[in-house]
Parts: structure tokens; C-alpha cells; sequence
């Protein structure tokens, strides 16, 4: 992963262990309401430490990243696997593949590689509200990061703004 994506893209910030700098700069996750105050709370799904050199690559929260570092890899996303400078990180066939279902007929969720795939845009919702969305026909992207719990994670109402129609 570092050899072939991070380090090519420059995302010098991504990490599956933080360093103390890193865990310095980490978010707080909150729980948020329309009609209370926002309340701390810790993130479910991360083993801790997160500075632990024994700890394991989660599927769901274990690499650490920044929002710089995220707009480079939806960036490649969006430039058909090639960095802002246009050098090809991931093959023309792989992105074909990424792109294409690979779900079965009948199952409603269209899935492809971890992402789901709506026509030529590419999108992930991660835990606690946060969401990259890429379309590689207009080369444009989107992040939603809010580090908030539950269903109501960055509040309706602003999430609704961002989603495409």
C-alpha cells in the first residue's frame, strides 16, 4: 500500500500506525443532535493503541489519514488512476475493473473493491459520517468528513446538501 499508492501520491500523512505527532492532530468523534450539544465520544471499531507497532490493519478504521491526503487519493480517483502531475498509479484496466459491479445480479448494493459504483463515479461512507465520492467522467470529487456517531452523523440536513442527486 505505501509502496504503490501512498508514497506515489505523496499522501505522506496516511498511516496504518500514527506516530505521537499524528495522534496529536487526531479528531474527536462526537454525538451530534439537532437539539442538544455536541458530546465526545471514542471510536467503537479501533483497537487501542493506536501507536501500538503489534496493533492489526483493521478493514473498518484502521488507517489513518488526513483530508489532504484523501482529496490526493480521490483525485487519482477522479484522473482515471493517474496523480494531479498525470503519472498512472493504477492501470486503465484496473480502473475499468474498479469501476464495473462486482456484486451479483439481484443483490441491490452495487459494490466494486470496497466502494460502491454508480455508473463512472466511485463512492465510500465511512464510519462516523464521512464520505468520498470521485466520478471519473467529469474528474471531479467530493470529501465529507465530520467524525460524528450514528445515523445523524454531520446532521441531515447539511448532509443532504452534499449528497448528488
Amino acid at each position: 500500500v505505501r509502496e504503490l499508492v501512498l508514497e506515489p501520491l505523496g499522501m505522506k500523512d496516511t498511516c496504518f500506525i500514527p506516530t505521537e505527532a499524528q495522534l496529536g492532530r487526531l479528531a474527536k468523534s462526537y454525538l451530534l443532535s439537532d437539539d442538544a450539544p455536541a458530546k465526545d465520544v471514542p471510536v467503537c471499531q479501533f483497537t487501542t493503541p493506536y501507536s501500538a507497532a503489534t496493533r492489526a490493519a483493521e478493514a473498518g478504521g484502521g488507517l489513518f489519514s488526513t483530508a489532504l491526503d484523501l482529496a490526493k487519493f480521490f483525485e487519482m480517483v477522479a484522473n482515471d488512476g493517474r496523480t494531479a502531475d498525470g503519472r498512472q498509479i493504477v492501470s486503465k484496466r484496473l480502473m475499468d475493473e474498479w469501476f464495473s459491479r462486482q456484486t451479483p445480479e439481484g443483490n441491490p448494493n452495487s459494490y466494486s473493491f470496497g466502494m460502491c459504483v454508480h455508473g463512472q463515479s466511485l463512492s465510500h461512507g465511512g464510519s462516523y459520517g464521512t464520505a468520498g465520492w470521485a466520478n471519473r467522467k467529469g474528474g471531479n470529487y467530493r470529501l465529507w468528513l465530520v467524525s460524528a456517531e450514528g445515523s445523524n452523523a454531520g446532521l441531515k440536513g447539511a448532509r443532504a446538501a452534499w449528497e448528488m442527486p
